[in-house]
C-alpha cells in the first residue's frame, strides 16, 4: 500500500533575488524615463506659455478694434520681465481706465504671470490701433518677441513670435543659439 504524503506548505511570494531583480529593473527604468519627463516639462512650459502671450495679443489686438472705432486711442499690451527670477508678466490696457480684473492692475482687463521662461526684452509694449495695427508713434510696425526655457537646449524651447504690421500673429519654433540675458 502506498501512501502519498501531502504537504500542506504552499510556497507564495518572492524570493529576495526576485525581488532585487525587480527593483533594479525598476530603478534602470525610472533613470531612462527621467530625462525624457524633464524634456516633455520643458516643451510643455514653452507651448503654454506660447499660448498665453498669442491669446494676450488677439485680445489686445480685438479690444483695439472693438472699442474704438472712431478714436485714435491705441490697446496696449505691456510685457513686464522680472529682473531677479526667470520670469514675465503681461497686462492688456484699454484706453482710459479699464473696467479692471480682480487681481489685475487698476485699468488692466486681463493680466498673466509666467515662471521659468524668459523673453527676449526687459520690458515691451505692443499697441494696437483702431484698425488692429500693430503700431509705434501711429505708424503700423512689426514686433517681435523670442521666449525662451530657462534651460533652453533643443528647439522645442523657444518661439519666436511675430506680430506683423497689420496685427497677425505668427509663432515658431527657433533654435537655442542666441542669449537672453537673466
Amino acid at each position: 500500500m502506498k501512501m502519498s504524503v501531502k504537504s500542506n506548505c504552499n510556497q507564495e511570494g518572492f524570493t529576495i533575488l526576485e525581488l532585487m531583480v525587480a527593483i533594479a529593473v525598476g530603478v534602470i527604468l525610472i533613470t531612462l524615463a527621467i530625462p525624457n519627463f524633464q524634456e516633455t516639462f520643458k516643451r510643455n512650459a514653452i507651448a503654454g506659455q506660447n499660448n498665453e502671450l498669442v491669446a494676450l495679443i488677439h485680445m489686445a489686438r480685438n479690444e483695439a478694434i472693438r472699442r474704438n472705432p472712431l478714436s485714435n486711442e491705441v490697446v496696449r499690451l505691456e510685457l513686464e520681465v522680472d529682473a531677479d527670477e526667470p520670469a514675465w508678466r503681461g497686462f492688456v490696457y484699454p484706453p482710459g481706465i479699464g473696467e479692471g480684473v480682480e487681481g489685475c492692475p487698476l485699468g488692466a482687463i486681463r493680466c498673466s504671470e509666467h515662471e521659468r521662461v524668459l523673453l527676449s526684452a526687459n520690458s515691451m509694449t505692443i499697441q494696437f490701433d483702431n484698425r488692429g495695427y500693430s503700431v509705434v508713434g501711429g505708424v503700423p510696425t512689426e514686433v517681435e518677441i523670442l521666449i525662451v526655457h530657462r534651460d533652453c537646449s533643443s528647439d522645442q524651447h523657444a518661439r519666436r513670435i511675430r506680430v506683423q504690421p497689420a496685427g497677425q500673429v505668427t509663432s515658431r519654433r527657433v533654435a537655442c543659439d542666441f542669449e537672453i540675458s537673466e
